[in-house]
Formats: structure tokens, C-alpha cells, sequence
């Protein structure tokens, strides 16, 4: 999930139990996230103007960010 205190939240669908946290990715509200159809990535759009992209395989490691000049 996305969420107005720039974290990504990660839930098991069965339990509603929260199972990873992502902290530190923007500096405001997450608006969208997306996951890529084919490669392992995770992006995530942001009140504070930046698209980021996130590496699944690799511990969500960020990939590149695109930021609105």
C-alpha cells in the first residue's frame, strides 16, 4: 500500500497481517504504485515530484528516480 507518510506497506492478502515496510522512500504522500507486468520492479509516484523505481529481486533496492525539475 501507499501512504500519506511517504512509506510502502506490504500485506499478506489471507491475513491482513502487514509483513514489510518500506521506510524513507518519499518525502510525501505516495499518490500510486505500480508493479511492472514482466521485470521485478515496483514504481511509486509522489507529492514530492519524484517517480521511483524499485528492484523486488534485490532487497527493493531503487533502481533510478525521475524527478520533476
Amino acid at each position: 500500500t501507499a501512504s500519506d507518510d511517504g512509506k510502502i506497506r506490504f500485506f499478506d492478502f489471507a491475513t491482513r497481517e502487514q509483513t514489510a515496510e518500506l521506510e524513507g522512500t518519499h518525502e510525501d504522500y505516495i499518490r500510486y504504485l505500480e508493479v511492472h507486468p514482466q521485470l521485478p520492479y515496483l514504481l511509486s509516484c509522489s507529492d514530492d515530484a519524484t517517480v521511483k523505481c524499485w528492484d523486488m529481486e534485490y532487497n527493493f533496492s531503487r533502481k533510478f528516480v525521475v524527478q520533476d525539475a
